[in-house]
């Protein structure tokens, strides 16, 4: 329903600030599944896999991000 994608994500930041994000990295996949044009999704299971050691796929995810939205960018990306 709506709203699930901020819960959603929330979740994801808490797991990380808990140090489980793999967690995190699970929640994301499956939200990132369900709604794949949302940047702000692809942008925090970057940063979840990030967190978790997986830099091949957070670079992944934040190109996604970047691709569907190029202005919302974060700039941590490097």
């Amino acid at each position: 329903g709506k709203g699930g994608g901020g819960a959603a994500m929330l979740l994801a930041v808490l797991e990380i600030k808990a140090k489980r994000a793999p967690r995190a990295v699970t929640i994301m996949e499956a939200y990132t599944q369900k709604s794949p044009r949302d940047p702000k999704g692809a942008n925090l299971l970057g940063v979840a896999r990030a967190a978790a050691g997986d830099l091949d796929g957070a670079r992944q995810a934040f190109e996604t991000c970047a691709r569907l939205a190029p202005g919302y960018f974060p700039p941590i990306y490097n």
